[in-house]
């Protein structure tokens, strides 16, 4: 039985949605599998993650999401609002502001008028502390740590945002080796269960560039909670105003951080690229081996 999903997109930010609402679909695969096939660039429909959207007890609806490399996210912002979009214009939701569930905790999503295609998460608060991340750095928070990694000292600001982030501020984001030195932080034994990297270049208090190493998927195009983490790393160091526009290789978001309130909210466009179903018989064909394991996996509440 072929497996119908959708294929979003923010800022090149791109998922492989599945809808767990009634008619269900029979998968026939763990979440952690079907991600690894699905994602795949050449063998499945190739995304940065699979998005599962699923009925909630708690709110509107749910999602999950999980990584290339099978690992379970807690939280994406690019992700959830993908899912709100999803979610009202398939008549998941009835209103374009919603409350959306995540392992990180619930999200409210609003679309903007008048088609949807820009849309409004507000993330919810920065957990500056330590141990919420977890990184072994700071005292009551983790601000400017000096790092070095393969020689170069890098001044690392570490919180969750419902996973965990950690954010540099470096001077040349053009040519920086992401490659290189995202995957050092990223793995760096200061974080038990790893990060997602982001390196950053204040161009004026409004305006910052980006580029992110995330955890299980390594540089995507836009990452919308790394926008934020910036965004609340450059506010409370001094380095930029408490809004600004973050550019990634993907396009612009908007990030917001009001500190009174210990609210974070992203703006940006979401896409829907195209509908698909993907045969059984494809999946059963070019499954790809079990990934070998990694030392994150969330815990569920």
């Amino acid at each position: 039985m072929a497996l119908s999903c959708t294929k979003m997109q923010a800022l090149g930010n791109d998922f492989v949605l599945i809808s767990l609402f009634e008619p269900k679909p029979r998968i026939g695969l763990a979440p952690e599998d079907l991600a690894r096939f699905l994602c795949s660039r050449h063998y499945g429909l190739g995304a940065d993650g699979l998005l599962l959207v699923c009925p909630s007890e708690a709110a509107d609806c749910k999602m999950r999401i999980f990584n290339p490399d099978g690992t379970e996210a807690e939280m994406c912002g690019n992700a959830v609002r993908c899912a709100g979009r999803y979610a009202f214009e398939h008549g998941v939701v009835a209103s374009p502001e919603m409350t959306v569930e995540t392992l990180g905790g619930l999200k409210r999503v609003y679309l903007d008028p008048p088609d949807g295609k820009i849309v409004t998460a507000e993330v919810g608060a920065p957990d500056l502390r330590p141990g919420s991340v977890p990184v072994l750095a700071g005292t009551e928070r983790c601000m400017d740590e000096p790092v070095t990694l393969d020689g170069r000292e890098f001044f690392m600001s570490a919180m969750s945002m419902g996973n965990p982030f950690c954010v540099s501020f470096i001077d040349d984001a053009d040519t920086f080796d992401l490659d290189r030195f995202g995957g050092l932080m990223c793995r760096s034994p200061l974080f038990p269960r790893m990060v997602n990297a982001a390196f950053t270049q204040v161009v004026s208090p409004g305006r910052l560039k980006m580029r992110v190493y995330e955890r299980g998927v390594g540089e995507t195009l836009a990452c919308g909670l790394g926008c934020c983490a910036s965004v609340v790393a450059g506010y409370l160091t001094g380095r930029c105003g408490s809004k600004a526009v973050v550019s990634q290789p993907g396009g612009d978001t908007t990030a917001e951080f009001l500190p009174a309130e210990n609210k974070l909210y992203m703006t940006g466009p979401v896409e829907t690229v195209y509908e698909a179903e993907v045969s059984a018989g494809a999946m059963e064909r070019f499954m790809p081996a079990p990934a070998a394991a990694v030392p994150f996996r969330p815990r569920r509440p």
